[in-house]
């Protein structure tokens, strides 16, 4: 980003020094229209409306790309909001392991339950 910046400078006090050294007059014309001026004028005149007609031509591109970015950040807090709610089960469902597997050990200490558990396989 500042390496565009440093560009657009440079190519700024370009322009602006070229235009500075071209005083002469001159007719432009356009159409039906006559503009008369220096050609300093003129140049920076004609730089300018490049810089808005090149800047309302990107301007789609970056509006399409911040909607993007947007969308991804909104799927992001959607994704990290289900892996948490994974993350609860999972903990519930290993507790739920862990307490019936407390049970189980607890069945076997007890010999009447364990030879009962016998009888009925």
């Amino acid at each position: 980003m500042q390496l565009k910046l440093i560009v657009i400078i440079i190519i700024s006090i370009g322009v602006t020094l070229f235009a500075l050294q071209n005083v002469e007059p001159v007719t432009v014309s356009l159409a039906i229209w006559h503009f008369d001026g220096s050609l300093s004028l003129m140049l920076l005149i004609v730089f300018g409306l490049g810089v808005l007609i090149a800047g309302l031509l990107s301007s789609p591109a970056l509006i399409r790309n911040q909607w993007r970015v947007g969308q991804a950040n909104r799927r992001i807090t959607q994704l990290e909001c289900m892996i948490a709610e994974r993350d609860k089960r999972i903990a519930a469902l290993n507790a739920a392991i862990a307490g019936s597997s407390a049970v189980d050990a607890n069945a076997f200490d007890n010999p009447n339950i364990a030879v009962m558990d016998q009888t009925h396989a």
